[in-house]
């Protein structure tokens, strides 16, 4: 299933409900930004075991570790290529994924 939200906010709500595999999500949003998202969905028990990707036009390696240090899985930088991106949710199916093991 495929869930498209706008904000940061919004995706930490349905991310509670809807509970989902694997979470791709921007740093700039409206309301909270995907920093500010990606750290509450992983110090929440219930969900901090989703792996999060971080898929962004910030390209500077500060804005990756703080992405990392918040408790992003993965970094994408766009413009990426479909390859690149689908590789990168591969490795994040369920037989695969080394997060939450």
């Amino acid at each position: 299933m495929k869930e498209e939200h706008t904000d940061g906010e919004e995706a930490i709500n349905i991310t509670r409900q809807l509970m989902p595999d694997l979470i791709l999500m921007d740093i700039l949003m409206p309301k909270l930004d995907g920093y500010t998202a990606c750290h509450e969905i992983k110090r929440d028990k219930a969900t901090g075991a989703i792996p999060v990707v971080m898929i962004t036009g910030i390209g500077y390696e500060l804005n990756k570790e703080l992405a990392e240090e918040l408790g992003a899985d993965g970094y994408i930088t766009k413009p990426f290529n479909l390859q690149e991106l689908m590789d990168k949710v591969k490795w994040y199916e369920p037989a695969t994924c080394p997060v939450g093991s």
